[in-house]
């Protein structure tokens, strides 16, 4: 009888590019604190980016260069590649990554598995959707898909019909050492008089990109109804860049709306911990979410949430100490929802960042990465 092997598991992690984005930085968390022990990573990228240089050195690199977004020749590199390491283990970062591995399968020599790590969930127009339908028809019966909650799972299943079978979900993991409670030496009053406001303001955060899904402006609509139907005054910082005429827009409606001076627009922040420390509850207006890592940060910071009910929302409110899930497009909800956790005194901080520690450790993420992964072709599943 063999023995089994001693060595750690050679696993090749392919994906679209280094950019700055929630998927990417996930990958180089993921990749940096894996057990180098038990899964040797390899890394093979479709393009360069800003990410790459915070990747661990010891870490093989390999550039798969193309003519353009369509061009699979470099899936015969990456045939060459996995034969020459003898790899049996592919992660491809997103569908799209997953058509490379399609391409190398038919120069590789060896049984090889793979597994795709979906960070998606709702298609933004039909041409995505006709094409995320051609991604999923191409991948092969043993092939599985990693998702980030079940409740992305459970959409993606009924959307494109594939079934439940097919799906694995890794819930992402927070590092509750850095997003932790405020330090004795955050003074919150300084902190806010820097940005212009009041040292006893109300303050409500939105973290995120000004693209169309995240909907700043039903935000924007929210606070109004509170200053107009309330006693409530809270301030709304939105923080993060994105598109300058979706950024415009929302300036314009602020002015509309009368806010100006309850707005404040802070751009993009590298580091967020102080607005968290800082205030009352975290909320996003989304329209589309998978599983939203900056709410899991707000919670580990003691902040309760306001979320949309989009994606993983419920499966991260579990309680009504971490805050309230409404309807999207509902300025009038997230308003009621902002009201019932601003007129209650929260002194229970300590209690959301031991809950979200408990459910959502990045060790527990990444342990249940290197199971999955060091599973020969023969071996079982991990399913969260």
């Amino acid at each position: 009888m063999n023995e089994p092997s001693t060595h750690p598991r050679k696993v090749l992690f392919l994906t679209y590019g280094f950019s700055l984005g929630g998927a990417e930085t996930l990958l180089v968390r993921l990749l940096n604190a894996i057990n180098r022990d038990v899964i040797e990573p390899v890394v093979a990228t479709l393009s360069n980016g800003e990410l790459q240089g915070a990747l661990n050195p010891e870490i093989s690199v390999y550039s798969l260069p193309r003519k353009s977004r369509f061009d699979l020749a470099p899936g015969k590199t990456l045939a060459t590649l996995l034969n020459l390491e003898r790899i049996d283990t592919v992660v491809a970062l997103g569908l799209f990554a997953s058509l490379f591995v399609r391409r190398a399968r038919n120069e590789v020599d060896h049984d090889m598995r793979c597994f795709v790590w979906v960070h998606g969930t709702r298609p933004r127009t039909v041409k995505e959707f006709a094409q995320m339908m051609v991604y999923l028809r191409l991948l092969r019966a043993k092939d599985q898909i990693i998702t980030l909650c079940h409740a992305q799972a459970n959409y993606l299943g009924r959307l494109y019909g594939v079934p439940s079978t097919k799906f694995l979900t890794v819930h992402n993991g927070i590092d509750s050492a850095y997003w932790t409670l405020p330090p004795a030496s955050f003074q919150r009053e300084h902190h806010w008089e820097s940005w212009g406001m009041p040292s006893c303001a109300k303050v409500i955060v939105q973290v995120a990109m000004f693209r169309p899904e995240k909907r700043q402006g039903d935000a924007i609509r929210a606070l109004g109804v509170l200053h107009r139907t309330t006693s409530l005054r809270p301030y709304l910082v939105l923080i993060g860049d994105g598109d300058p005429e979706l950024i415009q827009q929302a300036r314009d409606q602020v002015l509309h709306e009368g806010l100006d001076s309850h707005v404040v627009f802070t751009g993009k922040q590298a580091d967020v911990r102080p607005f968290l420390w800082g205030s009352d509850l975290l909320t996003l207006a989304s329209v589309s979410e998978t599983f939203p890592t900056v709410a899991l940060e707000a919670l580990a910071c003691g902040v309760p949430c306001v979320l949309t009910e989009v994606g993983g929302a419920r499966e991260i409110i579990t309680g009504d100490h971490l805050g309230r899930v409404v309807p999207s497009r509902n300025p009038r909800a997230l308003a009621a929802a902002w009201e019932a956790l601003l007129t209650q005194k929260n002194s229970r901080s300590a209690e959301i960042h031991n809950d979200v520690e408990a459910r959502f450790p990045f060790d527990g993420f990444v342990h249940r990465f290197e199971h999955l992964l060091s599973q020969g072709n023969g071996g079982g599943a991990y399913t969260s």
